[in-house]
């Protein structure tokens, strides 16, 4: 059978050649991992064995181990406890070193505390204070009892040391830059607002104060507060001094006439003035009243001499208030309450500001109750009251958000100042109506020149600086004719214009000025004299008119409130004294009538020797007229050289024509043998004499 056939057999007659040559590879193949297979277990057995002696190695191993650990732990145990011991022995000794360090931490600082810090030594001083802090805090944490309290007590007084020399660096430099800075020098200037100090002088004080406000606890040794209000409130008293009941130094001036220097107008302060040396009475009233102004007027450096004026001290006082309030804000910590310190830095101020207010009043009411209503003295409350009325509620703004109710309480005090003020300025004005009407103010004697009496001056610049105080102006005489009859309710208000009580209380008190004049007048006893008089005063109130601006007397011009209507009752009046005055010539110009004889229509040549006598009479009593006219009327006075020049002209032209025409026909005739003795005059010299007629000299 096939099967039986050997491999060779089979092969040779195998009809597949291929497959007998790959069951031979497979064959071989076999063969090799048999072969493989019996060297893995060779290298098995060995491996075994190896491990075999490992396992045995390793149990030795652990076994020594074992006693050797037995022996270490003691030691280790041991070791441990001795770091601990070493550990707890390093701590106590850094504490006892820290304990010994910190005690003496008051003897090493109290050389650097106690010595005054300087801008340059600042930083180190202030590093001092940290570490005394520092060790303070230590001994506060501290639990050693027994030296705990005493050593927190010497530091505490130590460091608060050191804050006392910081605050007094602070007074130190604070008072170096609050000294008193004089106001007139600020005058001078003209400058509008109190100066601060330089910038970083602020922020020195800045800094300053940021470091004690750091270093500062519960008690009072920091309160930089009371240092910053005490000095900067003596800086702004000494600076302000104590308010006068004075005038203002800076006058406004009225304007003169254009070549009239002798014509007696307004001046600021209520007193004429006058280039003319025979002006005595004039004179004489200017210097009384200027002695109540000498202080004010001199110039002198002193602050006790020449003190601020009580309208100048509240102008100042505000803007220093002003500077002050924006100073404190600006060097105060943030966060810092500064009101109080501002409030007690003003308040010594607000003291003397009224403590001067009831201290003019009482002067003033004083002086009124002489029936002296026209004096320096009395008119500056109306200065002052206009002054308190426009500052009042920037004053008022002082007290807000203060702390304490001091200086609101002071700032209600100047609300009843100025109610006080304004009943004065009230009787002030009533009485000076009064005066006017009765004409108290002056002595009854009048100048012998017929100059400017001194009451028309006395009005029209009383009635003209009153135009200078214009918010207040309108309350004054409101309520200084409430209990006149005159009803100026009657008047319509409008805007832009005076209102009618200002209308009417100018336009009585001129009224009452022009009745008082003319009984004055009368007591000359002297038509021209009378005549001179009334001219004078009456061109005097004209000027005033003339020269009144609104920018030099207030929101009004003289002329606006007084009318159109009184100014040309004024003018009429003034033509009527002129025409009063040339009346009085009639008896001069009677005596030139012509006493020509007319004969058969030709003037006859040869004059009798009554007509003789009678030219002769005449010339001479022309003569002695005219000279008697010279001599008495060259000692009168025409301040206005306008005034001067047409009352003069009017004279040449009543008597120079009538004189000439006279001396014309007689002055060649036979009615003397000695002509030179009656005819003194030709028309030159009559003209040259009255162009030296009103001139205030004694011929």
């Amino acid at each position: 059978p096939p099967h039986s056939k050997t491999p060779a057999v089979m092969a040779a007659v195998s009809p597949y050649p291929q497959r007998r040559t790959e069951r031979k590879e497979n064959e071989r193949k076999l063969l090799e991992d048999r072969a493989e297979v019996e060297a893995l277990r060779d290298s098995v057995k060995a491996t075994n064995h190896v491990s075999s002696n490992i396992t045995t190695t390793l149990s030795d191993m652990d076994r020594r181990l074992g006693i050797l650990e037995h022996g270490v732990v003691p030691v280790h145990r041991s070791t441990q406890r001795l770091n601990r011991v070493l550990a707890n022995l390093t701590k106590s000794v850094a504490a006892m070193e820290k304990i010994v360090h910190y005690l003496d931490y008051p003897a090493i600082e109290e050389k650097v505390i106690m010595e005054p810090p300087t801008e340059e030594s600042m930083t180190s001083y202030l590093a001092s204070l940290d570490r005394l802090q520092e060790a303070m805090e230590f001994w506060q944490a501290s639990k050693l009892s027994r030296c705990k309290e005493r050593q927190v007590t010497k530091l505490r007084q130590l460091r608060r040391a050191g804050l006392l020399e910081i605050v007094s660096l602070f007074r130190k430099t604070l008072n170096t830059w609050s000294v008193s800075i004089e106001i007139k020098d600020l005058l001078k200037q003209d400058s509008k607002e109190a100066p601060l100090p330089p910038e970083d002088v602020v922020e020195n004080w800045k800094n300053l104060l940021n470091i004690i406000k750091q270093l500062r606890d519960d008690s009072p040794v920091g309160d930089f507060q009371s240092v910053w209000s005490e000095a900067r409130a003596r800086y702004l008293q000494q600076s302000l001094g104590k308010a006068s009941m004075n005038m203002d130094r800076k006058q406004p001036k009225m304007p003169r006439p254009r070549s009239n220097r002798n014509l007696l107008v307004p001046q600021g302060s209520g007193s004429p003035s006058s280039s003319m040396s025979s002006l005595k009475t004039t004179r004489s009233m200017e210097k009384s009243l200027n002695a109540s102004n000498n202080t004010a007027a001199s110039g002198n450096a002193d602050p006790e001499a020449n003190p601020l004026t009580f309208t100048e001290y509240c102008m100042w006082m505000v803007r220093f208030f002003k500077s002050e309030k924006v100073l404190i804000k600006s060097v105060f910590p943030t966060g810092q309450d500064w009101s109080q310190a501002f409030n007690d830095t003003i308040s010594p101020v607000l003291d003397s500001f009224l403590e001067s207010g009831q201290d003019m009043l009482q002067k003033v009411q004083t002086t009124m109750e002489k029936n002296s209503y026209f004096s320096a003295d009395v008119f500056v409350v109306y200065e002052v009251f206009e002054n308190l009325v426009t500052s009042k509620k920037e004053i008022e703004s002082f007290a807000e958000g203060g702390t304490q109710g001091a200086v609101r309480t002071k700032t209600e005090g100047i609300s009843d100042l100025i109610s006080q003020f304004l009943g004065t300025c009230v009787k002030g004005c009533s009485g000076f109506l009064n005066d006017v009407r009765s004409s108290k103010n002056v002595q009854d004697t009048l100048a012998s020149d017929g100059t400017v009496y001194a009451l028309t001056s006395d009005v029209v610049n009383f009635l003209r600086r009153l135009l200078q105080i214009p918010e207040s102006i309108d309350q004054i005489l409101t309520g200084a004719l409430s209990s006149e009859k005159t009803a100026t309710n009657r008047l319509v208000a409008v805007d832009g214009e005076p209102s009618p009580s200002m209308r009417v209380f100018y336009t009585e008190s001129l009224n009452a000025l022009v009745v008082s004049l003319e009984a004055k007048a009368s007591q000359y006893k002297n038509p021209p004299l009378e005549g001179i008089f009334m001219l004078n005063n009456y061109q005097y109130i004209m000027r005033s008119f003339e020269f009144s601006r609104p920018e030099v007397d207030g929101a009004f011009s003289f002329a606006d409130v007084v009318g159109d209507e009184f100014i040309e009752t004024t003018k009429k009046a003034l033509k009527k004294q002129q025409d009063v005055y040339q009346s009085s010539l009639r008896p001069l110009i009677a005596l030139l009538m012509d006493v020509t004889v007319i004969q058969e229509g030709k003037i006859r040549a040869s004059l009798s020797a009554k007509e003789k006598e009678n030219i002769k009479d005449k010339f001479k009593a022309f003569n002695e007229k005219f000279e008697e006219l010279f001599r008495t009327q060259s000692s009168y006075v025409i301040a206005d050289p306008d005034l001067r020049k047409t009352v003069r002209d009017d004279v040449k032209k009543v008597i120079v024509p009538m004189y000439t025409r006279f001396w014309e026909k007689y002055h060649n005739t036979d009615f003397s043998r000695n002509p030179s003795k009656y005819v003194r005059y030709d028309k030159q010299a009559v003209e040259k004499m009255i162009d030296r007629l009103f001139e205030g000299k004694d011929i």
